[in-house]
C-alpha cells in the first residue's frame, strides 16, 4: 500500500522498530531528479524530507574547495589565516590544542582523518574531547602531527569543550 506523507511516497510496511530509508532519483529531466530520506516507525513515516540534486555542472563543495585552493596565492593566504588562527587558539588556551596543531601544519579534519585512516567526525570529536584516542590513535596523531608523545597528551589537555 502506498502513501503520502509530507510529499514522500512510502509503502507502508509490518515491523515495529525504526526504519530508515534513503531513496535516491535520478530521473531523466532535471525536475525529478531529488534525493529522498524517511523514517518510518509502527509503518508510519514520522520524519521525511525531500532535495532537488545538484544541477547539472554543478559542483559539490569538496571539489568546489580542492579547485578553489590550487591557486598558490588563494593556498597562501588561507595557510596564513590557518597559522593566524592556530596561534590565536594557541594564546586562548595557554598552549596547543590538537587543533592549533593539526591547523598549523595546514591540515583540515579530513585530511588528518585521511593520515590516521578514521573519519573527520572522529577528529572532531578528539578535538573537543567527546572521544578518549587509543594508544594507537596517539601514535598516528604524533606521526602525522610531527609531534612528540607529551606534546599530543598536553593538546588533548587543553582541548576545545
Amino acid at each position: 500500500m502506498l502513501n503520502t506523507v509530507r510529499g514522500l511516497q512510502t509503502s507502508t510496511m509490518a515491523t515495529t522498530s525504526p526504519v530508515i530509508r534513503f531513496n535516491w532519483n535520478s530521473g531523466e529531466r532535471e525536475s525529478e531528479r531529488h534525493v529522498e530520506w524517511s523514517m518510518i516507525v509502527d509503518s508510519e513515516v514520522v520524519v521525511g524530507f525531500q532535495h532537488p540534486l545538484l544541477p547539472q555542472g554543478s559542483l559539490e563543495l569538496g571539489s568546489f574547495l580542492d579547485e578553489f585552493l590550487s591557486d598558490p596565492g588563494i593556498a597562501q593566504h588561507v595557510s596564513a589565516a590557518e597559522n593566524a588562527l592556530a596561534e590565536t587558539i594557541r594564546e586562548a588556551r595557554g598552549g596547543d590544542t590538537l587543533k592549533s596543531l593539526r591547523l598549523s601544519r595546514g591540515l583540515s579534519q579530513g585530511d588528518l582523518a585521511k593520515a590516521l585512516d578514521t573519519s573527520q567526525s572522529r577528529i572532531s570529536r578528539l578535538e573537543t574531547r567527546v572521544e578518549k584516542p587509543s594508544e594507537t590513535c596517539l601514535r598516528k596523531l604524533s606521526e602525522a602531527l610531527s609531534a612528540d608523545f607529551n606534546t599530543i597528551m598536553d593538546a588533548l589537555a587543553r582541548a576545545d569543550r
